[in-house]
C-alpha cells in the first residue's frame, strides 16, 4: 500500500469529526449546534467510508497480484 500514511491521516481526521460531533451531542441545547453535530457526524462516516473503499481495493488488488 503506497497510500499509507495519507489514509493513516484521513482515518485521524475522520475520529475527530466523529469525536466532535459525540462531543457536541451531550451539549444539543439549541437546535443550531444539532445541525453542527449531525454535520459533524456525516463528514465522519463519509470519510471513514471512503477510507475503507480505498483499503478493500487495494487489498483486492495485492490479492490478485
Amino acid at each position: 500500500m503506497k497510500n499509507k500514511p495519507s489514509l493513516i491521516i484521513y482515518a485521524l481526521i475522520g475520529s475527530t469529526f466523529a469525536g466532535l460531533s459525540v462531543f457536541t451531542n451531550l451539549f444539543e441545547i439549541v437546535r443550531f449546534e444539532s445541525i453542527f453535530s449531525h454535520m459533524g457526524q456525516f463528514i465522519g462516516v463519509l470519510i471513514s467510508a471512503s477510507i475503507l473503499i480505498s483499503i478493500t481495493k487495494s487489498i483486492i488488488k495485492e490479492l490478485w497480484n
